[in-house]
């Protein structure tokens, strides 16, 4: 008899926990993008690729949660203006303050992302305006093509060369050109109904998955040994073999806990946050090896000193000022706890 997706030992595999596990990896692989050394070769290699896999996993994410017809586009986006816009511009100038004169250019430049860790903002935005208009399957397949193309162009130098001839440009944002990301957004809205026999695929092929992206990290390294980010000439085949990865990691059981589902809920905050704490750096050992730990460091450093605040607003009737300004949804933590506790209860496998 052939399996069943639904046979016992897969039935309690449930798509928001895996998906909660995802955005914990995923805001790892943010860390260890913006906290590792250059100085090691090989290590830093790898951490630049892992690094350079949170932010499609992310956008994956949003992708498959997508909502915009269930609340109408105005709702939609007016949503967003407090659940994301004034977090972005309120964190985002308190950054900026901390390392600048106050310029109102530079200011803006700052907050959209022009060589800020910001543009995922900006381009998360851009991704949910086209696709709240443009969502037809047709049109999502088409995004997937033209994100491909232009991160092809992009890798092999071909925009470089075309706005320098051109328009005698010398260097360009390509963390700003929304077809770098708007076709990982687009397959998170095309996984919606296919997505639990995915990941009870990855579910049963981890080791595999596992150990083919450790032998690509190896590979890669020897073939692209100089640059591995986003747009390294590797990166469309190991970003997706990366993000396979992660989605492969959290259908582990063992994950799928309070502990890391509180911190899903704290991604938002984390990722506006965390280079408030990396002056930490000095305390911390500096090995190669360390540079797969320290994240984790980080992470941990981060979490406290947002459940801290938290815990302070709280006490002087603050708290929902502080969850606005921070990205930090009230109620989520605790919806997720009750639901984590129904899924895994005897009654419900």
């Amino acid at each position: 008899m052939p399996d069943k997706i639904a046979d016992n030992k897969y039935e309690g595999l449930n798509i928001n926990s895996s998906m909660n596990v995802a955005k914990c990896i995923a805001i790892i692989s943010v860390i260890m993008a913006h906290s590792r050394n250059t100085d090691y070769y090989f290590y830093s290699n790898v951490t630049e690729r892992i690094g350079a896999i949170g932010v499609i996993t992310f956008l994956i994410i949003a992708g498959y949660y997508f909502n915009v017809e269930k609340y109408g586009v105005k709702s939609f986006f007016k949503n967003k203006i407090t659940s994301i816009v004034v977090p972005w511009v309120f964190t985002g100038t308190i950054l900026f303050l901390i390392g600048h004169n106050f310029n109102f250019q530079d200011w803006m430049k700052w907050i959209v992302g022009h060589e800020t860790y910001l543009y995922y903002l900006s381009m998360l935005m851009l991704c949910y305006l086209f696709l709240s208009f443009f969502n037809k399957k047709t049109y999502l397949v088409l995004f997937v093509l033209l994100n491909l193309a232009s991160l092809l162009a992009t890798s092999f130098g071909v925009f470089d060369y075309l706005f320098f001839k051109y328009f005698k440009v010398v260097e360009i944002n390509n963390y700003l050109n929304v077809f770098n990301w708007i076709g990982f957004f687009s397959i998170g809205i095309l996984l919606k109904n296919n997505l639990k026999n995915i990941m009870v695929f990855l579910k049963r092929n981890i080791i595999i998955i596992t150990a083919t992206y450790i032998l690509s990290l190896i590979i890669g390294f020897y073939l692209e040994p100089a640059y591995a980010g986003y747009f390294s000439k590797l990166a469309i085949p190991l970003e997706l073999l990366g993000v396979i990865f992660i989605f492969s990691l959290s259908t582990i059981t063992w994950l799928n806990n309070k502990f890391v589902h509180n911190i899903a809920e704290l991604t938002f905050a984390i990722y506006l946050t965390h280079f408030l704490t990396f002056p930490i750096r000095k305390f911390l050992i500096h090995t190669p090896i360390m540079e797969f730990i320290n994240p984790f460091i980080f992470l941990g450093f981060n979490c406290a000193l947002l459940l801290i605040g938290r815990s302070f607003s709280e006490k002087i009737n603050l708290e929902n000022w502080y969850c606005l300004l921070l990205g930090i949804r009230i109620d989520k933590v605790k919806k997720n706890i009750k639901k984590l506790n129904y899924n895994n209860s005897p009654s419900n496998g």
